[in-house]
């Protein structure tokens, strides 16, 4: 139910601000900048995915100037407007976080572009636009939903299309296109949220079925780095129980990978049908991405959490109810108002929660130095799962469950070994260590439903919220240290917005996506 919550508050926000205005015609594409990204020297790291590094860890481990006192005093530096104004209805414009790498900053928009920015001025180097069409189902092509990647002098973007969700390839340095994928996926109404990421010559991407329709089944597809090849194509669900109704398992996270074994962990999405649920939909999935395994790019293990309904009892009052309901919509998968609310409908009555594991997982060793997936599920739960086995160490209950909740990504510090959640209710943001029995603190965020992810960087937690402020926290106490309003700073249509923006932390800069805006703040010192 991820794109209709966002098409509904998106709407409203619209009416609330005065309806709903023609969109703004688009800044002119322009060629690439001759002098490219500044190649600034300052250390305070990079962010060259969507979780910094391959933990998912959404750390900045290399920043050494941005403690508490100095993040207080985070000013905007440079704000880079897109010119997009919704183009298209229901989707953030920018709805990722800002890639930082080789002096640029890279992102994709809703309005159908991918652009490279100058780090340190804002400056734009280069902008590409994917075709963005509609087509009579509603269906739009050519939105960038998710983070990108950048993998040396390339950009990897995920790209939602009409006929299947496809992954482009871009030169870093120009923005001109190196290739495109097939089609990830070809079934009717499938599509992407999730941000790619490249390990050893591959690049791994998830994707979902239709939301609502019973059949509709999720993934992943593996394909070669150098010319977008599918090298494997994976769905959650396999063949054989898919022909006795299983269906679901949609990949709208990032994996996260461990580079000692070459193993991926991600989370998948709810089970589709109202009446089976199978045991890797709300799971966390274990995949081979060794070079030459014969299990290359398969599902070689995986961790069940907790079932729609929370317990057996439940799923054995529901049934009868669930009998009832129809399990082939009459009507197709586009436009995409629909099957959210035929999957709302059945859900409720079904007394199922859409508890997807929807956060990306964070790696981690730990007190004996096993290896560790944390995942935040949307029930609430912090599982943790060693990553031999696939077994449960601990369940952490963090937050209350519900259907559209719990679904931002978490961040762990290696430094402390603290994680970082945004929860419901209300929302909160929580830090424990996935060892202890008690949180470290809690500290309100107020912004009622939350999706975009934590980072930390020097002691300090930020994230965007869903009434459009920068929030950040001190990451020892939870005490706020900064409030700052999007609106106010140069992102206006960044205030009742519910997507999955998100902050970046680099070259002692926090950057941060704000509607159709990047915005680079930076310490008053410094600005």
């Amino acid at each position: 139910m991820r794109h209709f919550v966002t098409m509904v508050i998106t709407v409203a926000a619209a009416v609330v601000f005065g309806g709903v205005s023609a969109p703004a015609a688009p800044a002119a594409r322009t060629a690439p900048h001759a002098l490219g990204c500044s190649r600034s020297a300052a250390p305070g790291g990079d962010w060259p995915m969507y979780g910094r590094d391959y933990t998912n860890a959404r750390t900045q481990q290399d920043e050494r100037d941005l403690p508490s006192a100095r993040a207080a005093t985070l000013t905007p530096h440079w704000v880079y407007d897109t010119g997009n104004r919704e183009q298209v209805v229901g989707y953030e414009d920018i709805a990722s976080t800002p890639v930082v790498a080789r002096g640029c900053v890279f992102f994709g928009d809703a309005g159908g572009d991918v652009a490279a920015l100058d780090a340190d001025t804002g400056r734009r180097v280069w902008r590409t636009h994917i075709d963005l069409t509609v087509d009579q189902t509603g269906t739009r092509s050519g939105v960038v939903v998710s983070t990108v990647a950048v993998d040396g002098q390339q950009v990897f973007v995920a790209v939602n299309k009409a006929g299947g969700p496809y992954v482009l390839a871009l030169d870093a340095a120009t923005g001109n296109r190196l290739w495109q994928s097939p089609p990830l996926d070809s079934q009717p109404g499938g599509y992407t949220n999730a941000s790619p990421i490249v390990y050893r010559g591959a690049v791994i991407v998830g994707f979902s079925g239709p939301e609502g329709v019973p059949t509709g089944q999720g993934g992943f597809a593996v394909l070669r780095e150098s010319d977008g090849q599918i090298l494997k194509h994976t769905y959650t669900v396999p063949a054989a129980d898919q022909a006795t109704g299983f269906a679901g398992g949609g990949v709208w996270s990032t994996p996260a990978v461990d580079t000692a074994t070459g193993y991926a962990y991600v989370g998948t999405g709810n089970p589709f049908s109202k009446q089976k649920e199978h045991p890797r939909t709300n799971a966390i999935l274990k995949i081979d991405l060794i070079p030459g395994s014969p299990t290359f790019g398969t599902i070689v293990a995986s961790y069940k959490g907790l079932i729609d309904q929370y317990a057996p009892i439940v799923r054995g009052l529901s049934r009868p109810t669930c009998m009832l309901l129809p399990e082939n919509p009459t009507f197709p998968p586009f436009p995409p108002f629909l099957p959210p609310l035929q999957e709302a409908r059945d859900s409720i009555a079904c007394l199922q929660q859409d508890l997807d594991f929807g956060a990306a997982p964070n790696l981690f060793r730990g007190p004996t130095g096993e290896l560790l997936v944390g995942d935040l599920q949307k029930s609430g739960f912090y599982h943790v799962v060693r990553a031999d086995s696939m077994q449960v160490e601990r369940r952490i209950l963090v937050g209350v469950g519900c259907l559209v909740c719990n679904g931002a990504s978490t961040a762990r510090d290696p430094a402390t070994g603290q994680v970082y959640a945004d929860v419901f209710p209300g929302t909160q943001m929580v830090a424990f260590k996935p060892d202890a029995s008690l949180a470290s603190w809690v500290s309100p965020v107020a912004d009622g439903i939350h999706y975009q992810p934590v980072a930390v960087a020097d002691g300090v937690a930020y994230t965007v919220d869903s009434t459009g402020f920068l929030d950040a926290f001190d990451a020892a106490t939870g005490i706020p240290v900064l409030r700052r309003s999007l609106a106010l700073d140069g992102a206006p249509d960044a205030v009742a917005a519910l997507a999955s923006n998100g902050v970046s932390i680099a070259h002692h800069t926090v950057y941060v996506a704000a509607g159709s805006r990047i915005i680079a703040y930076r310490p008053l010192d410094l600005v």
